[in-house]
Order: structure tokens, then sequence, then C-alpha cells
């Protein structure tokens, strides 16, 4: 819906599906707008003016992926504030809520990885991340680059680094791939039946609350909490949900089926105006 035309690096091929660009707004009632400017003409195909009743609506949550030994487990905090937001849901507003088991959601890096690893529609393979280093330029050696890293000499991030050294081994070969792509169009065959035109879909943002600067570089994978929605090409919308005792910040993502974001948008602003939205976290 939203045009790359002028990002970098530019996607190509099978990766170029996946690539979108979304609003980052503090307010909920600011998304909307700001998708249709970003949209331009693509905005038809969205449905983003309709009226959404919420009551109307059938609620489906899930409160971690089931068990992958690769993410870390979802904290307590941010368990008891999906939970929260499913008992409002059930007892105030009186919407139909089902919890529901999804086992594939466990492959959701696996799935991300298939979607990389996925070839263009003419059988090329994508390029590779430590050509996009380069810019075009003199070949990037990414062994070199981290020996320059350690002594803190190096212009690039320890993640790109990281990252063009295991790109080869984690891609997928043609056998892993397929098998793979076969459970991402089940997941999304499932999701999209269960969903229909008028269903959402409640899970967590990460697994955890925001961690200190850092440790994410000790859990590479648990990106694939929202990763696996880019994979399965549905929209989602992050939804703050206040601050726990520590003062970080809690929050859930809410997915539905293909060009229904404007669900996903009534939702967020529903749990803004209830749950208070977006708080400061601290005082500068």
């Amino acid at each position: 819906v939203v045009p790359n035309k002028g990002q970098f690096p530019m996607a190509v091929g099978g990766q170029e599906l996946f690539q979108c660009t979304g609003p980052m707004c503090r307010y909920a009632e600011d998304l909307a707008p700001m998708l249709k400017v970003m949209a331009g003409p693509g905005i038809k195909r969205l449905k983003l003016d309709t009226k959404v009743h919420l009551k109307d609506l059938k609620f489906y949550w899930m409160e971690h992926d089931g068990g992958s030994f690769l993410m870390s487990k979802v904290d307590q905090d941010l368990i008891l504030a999906q939970k929260k937001v499913v008992v409002h849901l059930e007892t105030i507003l009186g919407a139909s809520v089902q919890h529901v088991k999804l086992k594939k959601m466990k492959y959701s890096f696996q799935l991300w990885i298939a979607m990389m690893s996925a070839k263009g529609h003419d059988g090329k393979e994508p390029v590779k991340f430590v050509d996009l280093l380069s810019d075009h330029g003199k070949h990037v050696n990414p062994l070199w680059e981290l020996i320059k890293w350690c002594l803190g000499l190096s212009v690039y991030t320890i993640p790109s680094i990281g990252l063009a050294l295991l790109e080869e081994k984690l891609k997928y070969n043609n056998e892993k791939y397929q098998k793979f792509k076969a459970v991402e169009e089940s997941l999304r065959k499932e999701l999209v039946e269960m969903l229909g035109d008028d269903g959402v879909f409640l899970y967590p943002s990460h697994p955890t609350v925001a961690p200190k600067h850092h440790v994410p570089l000790t859990r590479p994978f648990n990106f694939a909490y929202t990763g696996v929605f880019n994979a399965l090409g549905l929209p989602v919308t992050q939804c703050p949900l206040g601050l726990n005792v520590k003062g970080l910040p809690l929050g859930i993502q809410v997915v539905a089926g293909p060009f229904n974001d404007h669900l996903t948008l009534a939702v967020a602003q529903y749990l803004e105006k209830t749950f208070g939205g977006w708080v400061c976290p601290g005082k500068f």
C-alpha cells in the first residue's frame, strides 16, 4: 500500500513485497491521517473511513508463541497486561473474546528466514546484506570488520557485522525453504480464516519489557514476535498499555486480516482511551 520509492536499501525480488513502511505516532488518532499521507493513491485498498463497532468484533488472543527455544519467555508483566485487556473486552465492552493456540507460531523466526531466503519472480537470488554494506563500493570483509570493531575502528555496528557474518549460515537451502514456506502458507490461511473481516488477534509485541542497552544482542531472535506478521503479510498496530512498577512501558500488538488496517487502528484508539495510552516513562 505504501510505496517503497526512495528507500535505502531498496528491497528487490522476493523481499520487495515484505518491505513496508507505516506511521509511528505518540497518539493513535494520528495514525490514520499519517497513513493516508504516506500511502497516496494506494490508500484506496484500505477502508480507513469505515466506522468500526468494536462490540461486534471477534477478539482472539494468545499470550506467547507456544514455546520456541530460540526466543525468550514472555515476561509476566506483559502477560498480566494482556489479560487485563481481555477481561475488559469481555466484561466492560461485552465483546466476543477467545483464547487460541496457533501451534505454528513457534516457527516465527524460521518463517522470517524463509521470507528472506525467497528468490525473486525472475529466479534471482536475493541481494546479500554484505553487498548492501559495501554500497556498490569496495567489498566488505565482515570478519575483518569484526576485528576493527573490537579496536574501535570499524564504521559498522556490531549487529550489521554479525548479520553479514551469519547471513549464509542462516539462509535456507531449497528443501528447507519449501518446508517452511508450506508452514507459512498454512499459518497464514489459518489466521486469515479465523480473523475474516471482523476479527482481531491480540499478541505480545515482544517477549520482554524494554531491555537494557546491548542486551538485545544476546537475544537476537526475539524480534520474530513482530517479524512473523511481516512474513505473513498482515496489518499490525502496536498499542501502549501504560508502565509496569519499574516504569517500563508495556504494550500489545493488534493483528487483522489483509487490508483491514481500520480494525487494528480502531482497537488501538479504544485501548488508548481505556488504558491511558502513551505515558512519559520518566522526567528528563
